[in-house]
């Protein structure tokens, strides 16, 4: 979850000011995952088995 300015919130009045979100710079390569992560964020990377 990211946001523009860092006294960005969610609030009463605008409860999905932030939201997750997904990160179109993510890549898998040979069983590597490489993703570019924006400085002061919260990060949470999700895995699935593909069958």
């Amino acid at each position: 979850m990211y946001a523009e300015r860092e006294d960005d919130a969610d609030t009463f009045e605008n409860p999905e000011a932030i939201l997750p979100r997904r990160n179109a710079s993510a890549r898998e390569d040979g069983g590597i995952v490489t993703a570019l992560l924006r400085r002061e964020s919260w990060n949470v990377l999700r895995f699935g088995i593909m069958r």
